[in-house]
């Protein structure tokens, strides 16, 4: 799946290292990869790469869903199944 532009609110749930993530390297990233690499136990996972930065100074790393809102920032026109995917993981259109 192409990655995909969001921008990421942390939820009253998220944690401080969300928080951090989020204050430090968004608050826009892109969508790569949603599941559960650590097991259903572990709750469903999002993998964010922030846009700032440069080659291997970009954060890459996983954050919990429930510890945010996502919402996309562009327009984009996707086949059905990305936006199934999309709907699937919470992600919304955004107006801004």
């Amino acid at each position: 799946m192409k990655p995909i532009r969001i921008r990421v609110t942390p939820t009253d749930k998220a944690s401080e290292r969300t928080k951090d993530r989020i204050g430090r390297h968004g608050p826009i990233f892109q969508l790569i990869d949603a599941g559960y690499p650590l097991g259903k136990d572990a709750g469903e996972l999002v993998e964010l790469r922030s846009e700032t930065g440069e080659g291997f100074h970009r954060w890459r790393g996983w954050i919990p869903t429930d510890h945010i809102e996502k919402h996309i920032t562009e327009d984009i026109s996707a086949p059905d199944d990305v936006q199934t995917y999309l709907r699937q993981h919470g992600v919304q259109k955004s107006t801004c």
